[in-house]
């Protein structure tokens, strides 16, 4: 799987790069310098036709175990403040949102993804999130000027998070600030 990390900035100013994350976890830092407003949520987006699964790690994730277990120390990853929640969606640019997904939480560090894009045009999505966006019409789109319901979270100027999935394909992870 290639992961296609994308900033994008309320003031239009965007990055990208790609890495190859592999079948197992490897370490990313995402360097957050020039963001300086607190963040609202992080997207993994995967967009390419076809079946893909992934595991996000981090620490500090909202989690109601269903059983207490032993929770994965690992020294690098970054904790997130203020317990974001995990969920996911999919949608469409095209005629036909077909696309699925199916999040699993194991603990308050590890989530995972099960997604199939079937058609081009169609995308799932993931997030860790400390709120949302108001949609006062429920049309799908949030209002403009944007106002973000929750408290975002200060995460410095780096993040690191292991990811592993479907080798050869691609994953997106976008931050989005709480001015969006």
């Amino acid at each position: 799987m290639c992961l296609e990390v994308e900033f994008r900035e309320y003031l239009g100013r965007e990055e990208s790069l790609q890495r190859d994350p592999g079948l197992v976890h490897q370490n990313f830092t995402f360097d957050l310098t020039g963001f300086t407003a607190a963040m609202a949520s992080i997207h993994f987006v995967q967009d390419e036709v076809g079946a893909t699964s992934y595991t996000v790690e981090t620490k500090g994730l909202s989690y109601i175990p269903p059983v207490p277990g032993a929770v994965y120390n690992a020294s690098l990853i970054t904790t997130l403040p203020g317990d974001p929640v995990v969920a996911a969606s999919h949608g469409t640019t095209s005629a036909t949102d077909n696309a699925t997904i199916t999040p699993a939480q194991g603990s308050t560090t590890v989530f995972s993804a099960v997604s199939n894009v079937p058609d081009k045009g169609d995308f799932t999505f993931s997030q860790t999130s400390w709120g949302y966006f108001q949609d006062s019409n429920n049309d799908g789109t949030p209002d403009e000027p944007r106002v973000f319901i929750g408290t975002g979270a200060s995460l410095g100027s780096s993040v690191t998070l292991a990811l592993s999935g479907t080798a050869g394909r691609v994953l997106k992870v976008e931050f989005v600030n709480i001015s969006a």
